[in-house]
């Protein structure tokens, strides 16, 4: 190595670049880590067992033994992957104030694909007009939204990509506005 090449090497402009490039990477990997971890919590849901991450809203998880004790006699009739009808029997509940068992029997449904069913869940989580006295948690959560509004637009529901484009927006004002969750939703769009 002859002298001149090895200033070439060690001058400080040379070192200022190999530092920019290594924090360059250093960023890229982080946020393909990140975006990683969103996609593999989205598509690895169905083969988790759910946990109760939020206490339901005003209601017990016993409020939750109509929806078993149904969803178990349609096992034992054979009828338990009639999706349209836990969907039609989770409205009723819904209708009739059983907002625990609604939710289980839309859960159980969304799970395996079907679309209104997901389309229930994610109104119930969408910080779009939310409201907590119509919804089962009381929370809005942006990123159950959007992974049941994928759901549903994947079954073949027209509104979820209107809805999802809502979403969209919200994320987009309220990232602005310096909210975490927001500006972190907003990866999915990218």
């Amino acid at each position: 190595m002859t002298a001149e090449s090895a200033e070439a090497v060690t001058s400080p402009e040379n070192r200022e670049s190999a530092d920019q490039r290594a924090g360059s990477w250093a960023i890229n990997l982080l946020v393909l880590l990140a975006l990683g971890l969103i996609y593999s919590a989205l598509i690895m849901d169905d083969h988790v067992a759910p946990a109760v991450t939020r206490s339901p809203n005003s209601a017990s998880l016993a409020a939750g033994d109509a929806a078993r004790s149904w969803l178990k006699q349609q096992r034992a009739a054979g009828k338990a992957g009639d999706l349209e009808s836990v969907y039609t029997q989770a409205r009723r509940f819904d209708a009739d104030g059983k907002r625990t068992d609604a939710y289980l029997l839309y859960f159980y449904a969304a799970r395996k694909g079907h679309g209104l069913s997901a389309m229930a869940l994610a109104h119930d989580s969408d910080p779009v007009g939310f409201s907590p006295d119509n919804s089962i948690t009381g929370v809005a959560a942006p990123f159950e939204a959007y992974k049941w509004y994928k759901v549903a637009e994947k079954a073949g529901v027209s509104e979820a990509t209107g809805k999802l484009a809502s979403l969209e927006q919200w994320a987009r004002a309220e990232a602005r506005k310096g909210n975490p969750q927001a500006q972190r939703i907003l990866l999915l769009w990218q």
